[in-house]
């Protein structure tokens, strides 16, 4: 069984491909996650980089990569997501799909931000399914300088995608489709969106 999901106006395309694994059943819990929106570099084909933003799971020590790391949690988890910002920019979190509600950190265009610097705590009770988790601050430039990953709720039913059981499945691989135009990630504050053109695009970070 194969489901594609598309983020209609953004830069992102979450790809879950259904194939062939044993799982045991879901069982609902508190989780926490804690991300760091940071620096990093992409290699691109034939050589070279471009610098991206991204995020990294657990404290701020390590680089951002493309995409950011795989979330996974279980149908009813009471997700705590804290997100800390080593950006030089305010950013956020969204994750269409999923209702959170925050704290601390300020009012933002689509959420509240975490200030350079700063955090904020974003909590939802998951939902089943897959979804993107993404930047909300200024979501065409920061999601196009990296800052997105995969989520996925599993269902409570072991072996199915969803409740139905016409999505039951084996295996699962989640593939994550993207692009990069370097003009933007070369001066992300200064570059005009409207002269935005991809020339690489990626799967699971990897160029082509």
């Amino acid at each position: 069984m194969k489901q594609r999901f598309m983020q209609l106006g953004g830069v992102c395309a979450l790809l879950l491909v259904m194939i062939c694994l044993t799982s045991s059943p879901a069982q609902a819990a508190p989780v926490t996650i804690d991300l760091c929106a940071t620096a990093g570099t992409s290699s691109l084909p034939g050589g070279g980089s471009v610098p991206i933003w991204g995020y990294v799971a657990g404290p701020c020590t390590g680089t951002a990569s493309l995409p950011g790391p795989v979330l996974q949690v279980n149908s009813g988890d009471i997700v705590t997501i804290n997100l800390t910002n080593q950006l030089p920019v305010p950013t956020s979190l969204v994750i269409p799909g999923q209702i959170l509600s925050a704290s601390g950190g300020s009012a933002g265009l689509l959420t509240t931000e975490a200030p350079p610097g700063g955090s904020v705590t974003y909590t939802f009770t998951a939902v089943t399914g897959t979804y993107l988790y993404q930047s909300g601050s200024e979501p065409d430039r920061q999601i196009a300088m990296g800052l997105y990953g995969a989520l996925i709720v599993n269902s409570a039913t072991s072996g199915r995608a969803y409740s139905q059981p016409t999505s039951a499945f084996d295996s699962a691989a989640v593939l994550v489709l993207s692009e990069i135009d370097p003009n933007l990630n070369a001066n992300p504050a200064a570059f005009n969106m409207q002269n935005y053109k991809p020339r690489y695009w990626l799967i699971n970070g990897k160029g082509y």
